[in-house]
């Protein structure tokens, strides 16, 4: 489409990815501490993440210098700090360029804030704890939700995941009245994808999780989101609520980490993921994704919420993981002393092109299997 051609992609690097296998490394290391690799990584993503930090919250893109054969006379200078782009991708139409100088959004931000946090665990000395107070911080995500004022995404909308839902909104705009944000983005500003925020069910599960684990305290608006989550859950909207997630578990993945990490709001939808688990392991231990080739963090999702949902339940899982965990073992890559896999689709341009438009990442995929060896 407006994109660029088929199979065209690049190296890039965005603020999600990289906070997220940061975070994964500090909870590995908390069980482990014999993985003295792990702090010297650390050390070295954290002020990445933190170059993505915009204001109040965090942005999925870098910001870059404007590429002047994608704008025309005159426009670079809309832009004199930079515009929020892909680090690498070329996109070929000015119309996408622009588009893509989006706000803050919720993910990057909390992800970003709980980076921040995990490593001050891990080196207090070190490094400062870049966030706020807790309930600050919970506040601050409460501006942005659902609500009766706000709109919604079409795709939502179009999908029953229901209006006025009191979830959290993806985007952090400086505006909030809707008018203020039209369809197709305008020169030298953020933009909203669409014009119109929208509300996803796995940045939902994230931001509770990680609110949890930063020593939030409960509120309204979180057990409006967390209400969200589970209605979504039980109507087995799983797939379509996922709005920039495209694989098949990502939210009963985030759902069981979000428990774990303390928000107990949304430990009743751990028997249906349990349950849902149980019923589509394939006869070679996989789990099978509507994604071609991203079974193996297909399955790995379904693995991790498998060990972390035997917190919660008594039921004997250790067949079942095990058959999970060889066949991802059985995909394994080694050179030496280097061992990784395939990377597997962690994140998507969002609604109807959330199946075209896809980041991949291998060292997120092996971070997964590396959750799996360590914390089983």
């Amino acid at each position: 489409m407006l994109f660029g051609s088929a199979k065209k992609s690049s190296r890039d690097v965005n603020c999600f990815v990289t906070s997220t296998i940061h975070i994964l490394l500090a909870e590995i290391y908390l069980k482990d501490s014999s993985l003295e690799s792990v702090p010297i990584m650390l050390e070295r993503s954290l002020p990445a993440i933190n170059s993505f930090r915009n204001g109040n919250g965090y942005n999925f893109f870098p910001l870059m210098e404007v590429p002047k054969k994608l704008v025309r006379k005159g426009e670079a200078d809309l832009y004199p700090a930079g515009i929020r782009r892909a680090s690498h991708f070329q996109y070929s139409r000015r119309f996408i360029l622009h588009g893509f100088n989006v706000y803050n959004d919720a993910d990057d931000t909390a992800s970003g804030i709980y980076a921040n946090f995990m490593s001050h665990r891990i080196d207090p000395g070190q490094y400062p704890q870049n966030i706020t107070d807790p309930d600050s911080v919970a506040a601050f995500f409460a501006e942005y939700r659902d609500i009766p004022g706000s709109r919604t995404n079409l795709w939502n909308w179009l999908r029953g995941h229901g209006t006025k839902t009191g979830a959290y909104n993806t985007w952090f705009p400086d505006d909030q009245d809707p008018k203020a944000h039209t369809i197709f983005p305008h020169k030298g500003k953020y933009y909203i994808p669409f014009g119109i925020n929208d509300i996803d069910c796995v940045l939902n599960t994230n931001v509770l999780g990680i609110l949890a684990a930063i020593g939030a305290k409960e509120t309204p608006e979180m057990h409006e989101a967390a209400n969200w989550i589970l209605e979504m859950i039980r109507t087995e909207k799983c797939r379509s609520c996922a709005v920039y997630y495209p694989t098949g578990y990502s939210l009963g993945y985030a759902v069981v980490k979000a428990c774990l990490r303390g928000a107990t709001l949304l430990e009743p939808a751990i028997e249906p993921i349990l349950n849902k688990l149980i019923l589509e392991q394939n006869s070679d231990g996989s789990w099978s994704d509507s994604m071609k080739e991203n079974e193996v963090l297909t399955t790995l999702h379904a693995v991790n919420s498998l060990i972390g949902i035997r917190s919660f339940v008594d039921e004997d899982l250790d067949p079942v993981i095990s058959s999970g965990l060889n066949y991802v073992l059985s995909k394994v890559h080694q050179n030496k002393n280097l061992a990784w896999l395939d990377g597997g689709v962690v994140f998507s341009c969002g609604s109807a092109f959330k199946r075209i438009h896809v980041w991949v990442s291998k060292a997120y995929t092996t971070a997964l299997l590396l959750e799996a060896l360590v914390i089983r």
